[in-house]
């Protein structure tokens, strides 16, 4: 949930935190201003009506979240709102299934002052009206604290959204470490296996894929555990003329880009997530940890060739494009300049 005082830049926010963790957003406002558009088309200015529609939106919101994480639905959400109501919401909100994590944005009351003059001077929502008191007086400018983690957020300034939600990740029990640490290669081949499928048994992907890899220059796991299970994991290493992906891959490209982008190049071998732990971020997560974790100008890997795929997407999102067909006729060679 993301909570903050009106006009310390909750909506735009709380948009970019939802895509950075890859979960919906559901925002208050949104929910508000359709209904007033359907209950009220004229744009009536009665203060205490959008206070009362209001109140009913943040009940909805909550309301759609529960629906949303219900048995086969989402992971979880990211709630946009001001919690007028604390008491309320703390009630409500601990009655949610999973875990609750509140980012709470805050900012000089001078600044929200000036944003929301803004802010009111372009509106015709007849909100806008409200006195200070109720804006920021109260408990207006606190978090809603309802016994979970809360991430304080200074909003006066360009907030960094990648960190706010690492910090999302870790209070809810999801860590990404790039550390390899004892009997990771066990730990690493459950996953691979629940995920991938393709080996023949633990023998085999020990011997053929694992111990293999391990020995190139500049192998790197990371991982991602949500408490002690193993949700995530993503290794990479040096690729080199001689191994056999490289030299498969150099026979499909065109010359030029084989040239340019093969020999020295960092090899995105494997990113996989748990099946019950996806649409969290957790695979963008391990993608930029793995990146981050190297000092190579070039990187490299190989997936489907359907440009709808979530995995494929999430690629794009991070600044891979496509450079030519991948060793299967449904896979493509995707690249990325640091």
């Amino acid at each position: 949930m993301v909570s903050g005082p009106p006009a310390v830049g909750k909506s735009s926010f709380a948009s970019r935190l939802a895509r950075e963790l890859g979960l919906p957003l559901l925002a208050k406002d949104v929910l508000k201003h359709a209904l007033r558009r359907s209950l009220d088309p004229d744009g009536g200015d009665d203060v205490e009506a959008s206070r009362r529609l209001g109140r009913a939106s943040v009940r909805a919101l909550v309301d759609l979240a529960e629906a949303s994480v219900a048995e086969g639905g989402a992971t979880g959400t990211v709630l946009d709102s001001v919690w007028v109501d604390q008491d309320w919401a703390r009630a409500r909100l601990a009655a949610l299934p999973g875990a609750v994590v509140e980012v709470h944005l805050s900012a000089p009351t001078a600044v929200l002052r000036r944003r929301y003059a803004e802010r009111a001077a372009a509106s015709t929502d007849p909100a806008v009206g409200r006195d200070e008191d109720e804006l920021w007086g109260g408990r207006a400018l606190e978090p809603v604290a309802g016994g979970w983690p809360v991430v304080e957020v200074d909003a006066t300034g360009p907030v960094d959204v990648v960190a706010v939600a690492g910090a999302v990740r870790s209070a809810r029990g999801v860590r990404v470490t790039a550390e390899p640490g004892p009997g990771v290669g066990r730990e690493v081949w459950a996953l691979y296996q629940q995920v991938f499928g393709d080996a023949q048994d633990h023998a085999a992907w020990l011997r053929d894929i694992w111990l293999r890899h391990r020995s190139r220059e500049d192998f790197r796991v990371v991982r991602a555990h949500d408490g002690d299970t193993l949700v995530g994991a993503a290794h990479a290493y040096t690729g080199e003329r001689g191994q056999w992906w490289t030299d498969e891959v150099e026979r499909r490209l065109p010359r030029s880009t084989a040239a340019t982008w093969l020999g020295g190049h960092l090899e995105v071998v494997s990113l996989a997530v748990s099946a019950h732990a996806r649409r969290r971020g957790l695979g963008t997560a391990l993608l930029r940890a793995l990146v981050d974790s190297t000092e190579h100008e070039r990187l490299l890997l190989m997936t489907t060739a359907d440009p709808g795929d979530p995995a494929r997407r999430l690629y794009e999102r991070e600044g891979w494009r496509v450079l030519g067909a991948g060793v299967r006729d449904d896979q493509v060679v995707l690249g990325r300049l640091r």
